[in-house]
Order: C-alpha cells, then structure tokens, then sequence
C-alpha cells in the first residue's frame, strides 16, 4: 500500500505559522522553526547592518563607498518553492527590491546566519539553497564559536574565504573596501 503523498508547505502556511508568532521558513517543502535565540544571538542581527550601514549603504560620498541596501529577516523566494529568511541579507542598490513585494524574489547579492546552538542548518541545506539562488556572499557568525566565516559563490559551491575573530579588524568580502571593526560584528563596544 503507498504511503499518501506529503502535502508540501505553502506560503500560506508560513503565513498562518507567523500569524501564530512562530518564525518559519519553508524548506525542501517543510515548514522549519528559525533557531531560537537569545538576547545575543537577538542583538546580533542588528549590530550586523549597524556595523555595515554607516560605509556601505546608500549612495555613499566621500570616504563611503555606498551601494548597499540592508534587511533583517527578510522572507526570500528560493528555488523550487523554497523561502527561506536570512538573518541578514544584503543587495547591491541596483539589484535591491523596489517593492513590498512578499515574499521577496530578488536574490540577495550577500546574506548572513548568525548561529549559537547549531551549524547543521546554515552550513548545510540553507547553504546548498543560496548556492542555487547564486547568492554571490555567505558569511556565517558563529556567536558560541567566536568566529565569522566569510564564503564566497563559485560553480562548484561555496568557497572559504577568510575567518575573523571578534578582537580583529578586516576587510570582509563583499565589504572589503572598508576595514572593520569585527567586534562590532559580534555586538560588543570594544575588542575583546
């Protein structure tokens, strides 16, 4: 006897599951819970485009260099009915959504996970999704680890680029016409 066809998730779903205050992606068909963490882990995805904006976003002038626009937990459309949010997603302001469009479908040029408890997701099946959307820039920030790892898209899939700790300064792609303050990164004040 064949088992019934699953019912895969719609983004009606997803739209019930976040009216219900539950904060889901769709993946490979299934409604998926977003990790859940703490004040840090919360705190982080805003110090990201905090440290980010003031050089990068906009049209720049001056020392600025401009040319992004930044969004946090953004709903995007992926392949194969995928959507999928990254903590932080970046486009370059000549490829960035001009609409409320939702869920988003222009991919973003550069995302970034901000994990504690597990990699398994960010390293694995998301990862393989942005590689299929040809997200150019994958960074993942490893709050329990202490380190950033920055990817960058080839044919063959994500390359590893560059590891930063929170007490560095460095010049990160996608955004390496600035040297950073990676502590800012991490949501601290100071290097460690």
């Amino acid at each position: 006897m064949a088992l019934p066809a699953r019912k895969l998730a719609t983004l009606e779903d997803l739209l019930r599951a976040e009216d219900a205050g539950r904060r889901v992606e769709i993946i490979d068909g299934e409604l998926v819970e977003k990790e859940a963490g703490g004040r840090r882990h919360a705190s982080v995805h805003t110090s990201v485009p905090l440290a980010l904006a003031p050089p990068f976003r906009g049209r720049g002038g001056g020392d600025r260099p401009g040319g992004w626009e930044f969004m946090i937990e953004c709903h995007v459309l992926a392949p194969a009915g995928d959507v999928v949010m990254p903590d932080v997603a970046g486009w370059r302001r000549e490829r960035a959504p001009t609409t409320d469009e939702f869920p988003v479908s222009v991919a973003p040029d550069w995302v970034c996970e901000v994990v504690y408890t597990t990699h398994a997701r960010d390293l694995g099946r998301k990862r393989e999704i942005y590689q299929q959307m040809g997200v150019p820039h994958y960074w993942v920030l490893d709050l329990k680890g202490n380190i950033l790892m920055v990817f960058r898209h080839t044919p063959q899939g994500y390359l590893h680029v560059q590891t930063a700790a929170p007490g560095d300064r460095a010049r990160l792609e996608p955004f390496d016409a600035v040297e950073l303050p990676v502590w800012e990164l991490f949501g601290l004040e100071d290097p460690p």
